[in-house]
Formats: structure tokens, C-alpha cells, sequence
């Protein structure tokens, strides 16, 4: 039986090793360009953070100085709040509305269980949002989660911040973006 479970697993397993030598080519290539932005030092502060965390971001998001407000990057990421509650995946009239990608919100979501993972001055702030948001809902669970979230916007926050800096102080980071950005 083994050999005949050989046999028939062999060409995954095959084509699931070349694919995984190119993804690592592509992300040690997106790690580079991202450690030329200008907010690659601020990211490398974080505790928790690394530059592959940045390079999903501005692949999701793009050039953040495009983004005239922190509310409009963190819609853009699955982070808003909306008139019937946080952004999610919705059906009908209101997915228009919501605009949501799983695709981007899971980037911003394991960067915030990396952060509360990590320690660090993110996670002092995390765990006195759940102690908050333990008074507010039901279950412990769920306030990890408003708290992770609250750290994750946070983060935004405060990379949204460190990126218009740089921009005002550096020039646009342009030339970044388009190596590291998908075009949409």
C-alpha cells in the first residue's frame, strides 16, 4: 500500500516542490524591495513585524500616501467600521458598500497575531483593550478578537503615519511601489 500511496502522490509532491522554490524566490525578491521603503526601519521597531509582513501590506494596499485619511487604508484593508457594524463579508446592496477582501483582511489579521504573540509595547496595549472588552462581551474569545483587531488597526495607524512622514521627508516612494505593488 505504501508504494502504490508513493505512486500516486509522487507528482504532487513533485510540483508542490518546484512551486515552493519559486515562492521563495518571489518572497526573498518582495523582501528586498520592501526593505528599500522608507518605513522598513519603523516596521523592523515593531516587535512582531518583519519586512515580509510589509511587503503583503503595500501589495494589498499600495502606495499609502494615496490614502488621504488612516479610515480610507483601514477599509481597504477590512478594517472599517460601517453603518451595521465592522466591515465583513456581506451579500445583496451592502457588499458594494463593504468593499471587503478575505485576501487583505487575513494579511492585516496575522500581522496582529504575530504582534500579540511577540510582546512588546503592541501587546501591553492589546491586553488592556481585553481586559476592556472583557467587560463589554460575552466570552473570552471574543474579546481577543476585539482586541487583536483594535492592536491591528493600531498598527495601521501607525504605519499610515510613519509612511506620510517618510513621504514628506524622503519624496514619494513610488518607484518602490510599482516593484512591490500589484497593478490593479
Amino acid at each position: 500500500m505504501a508504494e502504490i500511496a508513493f505512486a500516486a502522490t509522487f507528482p504532487l509532491v513533485e510540483a508542490r516542490d518546484g512551486v515552493e522554490k519559486h515562492r521563495k524566490a518571489v518572497e526573498k525578491r518582495l523582501a528586498k524591495l520592501a526593505a528599500q521603503l522608507p518605513v522598513a526601519e519603523f516596521v523592523l521597531g515593531v516587535r512582531g513585524v518583519g519586512i515580509a509582513s510589509l511587503a503583503a501590506i503595500v501589495g494589498e494596499a499600495g502606495d499609502l500616501s494615496n490614502y488621504s485619511t488612516v479610515a480610507k487604508l483601514w477599509k481597504r484593508m477590512g478594517l472599517a467600521v460601517m453603518l451595521d457594524g465592522r466591515q465583513r463579508r456581506v451579500s445583496g446592496e451592502a457588499a458594494l458598500a463593504h468593499g471587503y477582501s478575505p485576501a487583505r483582511r487575513s494579511v492585516v489579521w496575522n500581522v496582529g497575531a504575530c504582534i500579540v504573540k511577540a510582546g512588546g509595547p503592541l501587546k501591553t496595549v492589546y491586553d488592556a483593550r481585553k481586559v476592556y472588552e472583557l467587560e463589554r462581551v460575552e466570552t473570552k474569545g471574543h474579546a481577543h478578537n476585539r482586541a487583536q483587531r483594535y492592536v491591528e488597526k493600531r498598527f495601521v495607524r501607525d504605519l499610515w503615519v510613519a509612511w506620510r512622514r517618510a513621504g514628506s521627508d524622503q519624496g514619494s516612494a513610488d518607484a518602490h511601489i510599482r516593484c512591490v505593488a500589484p497593478a490593479n
